[in-house]
């Protein structure tokens, strides 16, 4: 037989209480948090590796080509002083200054471009190298890890 004082499950429930509140109200702060991650994890993989969201090697697919970028391409790359190894989207820096949170409420982040221009320059990429501004499935891993662990972290 089990018995049970009535007022430590009280304040049990009471306490269990305040940290679901917790991990409620900070739920839009932590979705916040982590789509800034999301933004650095996608520029990193794009810009650094020259990778698509499909992890593969992104590369001209033209058949007079320098490095990773057709050979004319390359060379206003070059005279511009930018790498021509691997494709980063980046020329003048206008994307990836672009792409950004775009609205942000308690149960929902919207991330991608601020300006129409830039969206449809993405758009383009997107269809000549493959999907790049989704999540690669090693990304959304460790995002969903990131939101996990800051779930619990309000529920202490």
């Amino acid at each position: 037989m089990y018995t049970y004082n009535l007022n430590e499950l009280k304040q049990a429930a009471i306490r269990m209480r305040d940290q679901l509140e917790r991990g409620e109200q900070n739920i839009g702060a932590n979705m916040l948090e982590t789509a800034g991650d999301v933004i650095v994890l996608q520029s990193h993989r794009i810009q650094h590796e020259g990778r698509n969201s499909a992890g593969e090697v992104m590369r001209t697919k033209s058949p007079r080509s320098l490095d990773a970028y057709s050979r004319a391409y390359a060379l206003l790359r070059q005279k511009r002083g930018r790498q021509t190894d691997l494709v980063d989207f980046t020329l003048e820096g206008d994307l990836f200054r672009n792409y950004n949170i775009l609205q942000a409420t308690a149960k929902e982040v919207i991330v991608g471009f601020m300006d129409l221009g830039m969206a449809e320059i993405a758009g383009y990429l997107e269809a000549y190298f493959g999907g790049a501004w989704y999540l690669s499935s090693s990304e959304r891993k460790m995002i969903g890890t990131l939101m996990t662990e800051k779930t619990l972290r309000d529920l202490r």
